[in-house]
């Protein structure tokens, strides 16, 4: 199993298991977000999960120029995209946490759309990985 397999079916697991019980246990995401993720004062280990974050995109972009290959540089992307997504997030946190809390905790609509587009992203990601 290739690196870039191993990630894609990591994430696209992760991912879809997420976007799922997102759905069947609303009330777990609303702890999650309001307690963990995204508390009334940023916590220091964002940091360090924006660090991380970084250091695997770094890492598997130094892998994607070294096999190059069409399904790598989608998971480059994506996981490029979800770094600038992470790190907007944590940089302007005051400003986006009461609506990111707003669609978790109130709009039934908005967690729909989110789990039904994460479930999307995490299949074609689990068949980026059957095929690789």
């Amino acid at each position: 199993m290739t690196y870039f397999q191993f990630l894609s079916l990591a994430l696209g697991l992760t991912i879809s298991f997420s976007a799922l019980l997102l759905l069947w246990n609303p009330s777990f995401y609303q702890r999650l977000w309001t307690e963990q993720i995204y508390p009334e004062k940023k916590s220091l280990w964002h940091s360090f999960i924006l660090l991380g974050i970084a250091a695997l995109t770094i890492v598997t972009w130094q892998n994607f120029f070294q096999e190059m290959r069409t399904a790598s540089f989608m998971i480059c992307l994506f996981l490029t995209l979800g770094l600038m997504k992470v790190f907007l997030f944590y940089s302007y946190y005051e400003k986006i946490r009461p609506g990111c809390l707003s669609i978790f905790i109130k709009e039934r609509a908005a967690r729909c759309v989110i789990a039904i587009s994460g479930t999307a992203v995490g299949v074609v990601l689990l068949i980026i990985a059957a095929n690789y």
